[in-house]
């Protein structure tokens, strides 16, 4: 049937479709539906659409995404065969589909809100990565984010439950953006030992030399068509903002609006990551660097804080605009690696509270300490300061 559809006149826009190409269409759901379409002029039957859909370049997970009783494929193809009424079943006839209701009509300028369909928010992890929008994750270096990124990854890759999530009906892809951990020395050893299916989790060849200025919007865009990835993590987002002042509400909208783009139209999760900076006295949605515009813009935000128990850390959400703000949940990176731990009551205020008051007694010992050993130094009298500095610097040397 393939071979017939091919060949009749219009066939390069189905071979076009087939092989992945959505040029001209506003978004890739309307490429699923003008293939869908199109097939459907050739055969009637649900099931050989669905699986010649399947085998096209087209094809990724949102089609078996459930939207109410049914998938976003089975829909799809319901609209094409009751959308079409005319049908070949032989290779005699040329299919010309010039009044297609897919090819191009002229946009208006406005619409109004009954025209707006509501849409079920879809979730990679439940209340906490929305699909089709920006989550946040703002840390300290060394906090664990990276592993935690990983995490994420990994079970996107085994189709394995998050906590307190759902379980993924099917196996995902991810691509990977870093440009603070080795590839090889770090980010594949982790992966491999939380047992990932590597072979879904893309990263810029390291072989073309790309500098993270060309690792931009429009590189992500290529290799989403490529892949067809659940997840894209850009980690940290500060380094691949190519020149613009991060500081600057109209430059974080330049720099995150491409990404909103690609999340929504290709039905995508993506994570962004940020350091905080060094100013704690600040409520948690003004901990990360740059300007609060990166907060505005991402749907759904957490940070992440270390813990005075040894090797925990504790993921705190921030901002949930599309739902209810989810438990803070803790997790254990050590020596064997990393494993979740709990849910903990205290929210993202809280916690960073609570550091601050560990801060601030650390700073206090410490103060004390230093002021004891200046007593004990000077108590003779007067010494120039360089021996000072090197008598100190003995002593905390050898603590």
């Amino acid at each position: 049937m393939l071979a017939k559809a091919f060949a009749a006149r219009n066939g390069d826009k189905l071979k076009r479709l087939f092989g992945g190409d959505f040029n001209g269409y506003p978004s890739q759901s309307e490429a699923d539906s003008a293939l869908c379409w199109l097939l459907a002029y050739w055969t009637r039957d649900p099931v050989q659409i669905d699986r010649i859909y399947r085998r096209s370049k087209l094809f990724r997970g949102k089609w078996d995404k459930r939207h109410g009783a049914t998938t976003y494929g089975e829909q799809t193809v319901e609209k094409a065969l009751a959308g079409t009424t005319e049908h070949r079943d032989d290779g005699n006839h040329d299919y010309d589909s010039s009044n297609s209701s897919h090819e191009k009509k002229e946009v208006p300028l406005i619409v109004t809100m009954d025209e707006i369909k509501t849409e079920k928010v879809d979730w990679l992890w439940t209340n906490r990565i929305p699909i089709g929008r920006l989550t946040l994750i703002d840390r300290d270096p060394g906090s664990g984010k990276s592993w935690f990124s990983l995490v994420i990854a990994s079970a996107i890759t085994k189709a394995a439950a998050l906590p307190f999530g759902q379980k993924p009906t099917s196996p995902g892809n991810v691509l990977l953006m870093s440009c603070e951990d080795g590839y090889a020395d770090t980010v594949r050893p982790r992966l491999d030992q939380l047992g990932a299916d590597v072979s879904r989790i893309a990263i810029p060849n390291p072989g073309r030399g790309l500098a993270t200025t060309m690792l931009n919007a429009s590189f992500i865009e290529q290799a989403v068509k490529l892949q067809g990835p659940a997840l894209v993590i850009v980690d940290p987002i500060i380094a691949f903002a190519g020149g613009k002042n991060t500081d600057k509400a109209n430059d974080v909208r330049e720099l995150l609006s491409p990404l909103m783009g690609i999340a929504q139209k290709y039905a995508l999760a993506c994570l962004v990551i940020r350091h905080f900076t060094k100013q704690t006295d600040t409520k948690a949605m003004y901990r990360g660097s740059g300007s609060i515009d990166f907060m505005a813009a991402c749907r759904s935000a957490f940070i992440i804080v270390e813990s005075e128990e040894p090797n925990m850390r504790v993921l705190a959400q921030v901002k949930n605009s599309l739902g209810p703000k989810s438990p803070s949940v803790s997790f254990y990176i050590d020596e064997n690696g990393f494993r979740w731990g709990k849910q903990v009551d205290s929210d993202a205020e809280e916690l960073l509270a609570a550091t601050r008051t560990d801060n601030r007694k650390r700073e206090k010992v410490q103060l004390e300490a230093a002021e004891q050993f200046l007593r004990e130094t000077l108590s003779n009298g007067a010494m120039p300061s360089s021996q000072v500095k090197e008598r100190a610097r003995r002593r905390w040397y050898r603590q």
